[in-house]
């Protein structure tokens, strides 16, 4: 039982590892890579959500370093909202 487990385990973490890499050689972004700093940052918060996923199943020192990386994932995402609401006030301001 504990075999299937761990070939569930591995297969998952592969999927999430391709699926990751897939995301960071694409060159359709959430936030284009030419978007200085914004554009490096959804890249990052991908690698950081791939390494908590890939190691929440184990010890309880990688999962309180997990539960700050965690933290600073949601920080992440709101300051990837700030940025984008900023580019698009910016934009609308240009055009009138």
């Amino acid at each position: 039982m504990k075999t299937m487990t761990i070939l569930k385990d591995r297969t998952k973490n592969l999927l999430i590892l391709l699926l990751v890499a897939i995301y960071l050689l694409n060159p359709v972004d959430v936030i284009p890579d030419v978007v200085p700093a914004g554009g490096w940052l959804d890249d990052v918060l991908i690698v950081l959500w791939a390494v908590f996923k890939i190691t929440e199943n184990n010890n309880k020192g990688i999962r309180s370093f997990l539960e700050m990386v965690q933290g600073l994932l949601a920080v992440g995402v709101l300051l990837v909202i700030l940025f984008m609401t900023l580019c698009i006030l910016l934009i609308m301001s240009l055009i009138k």
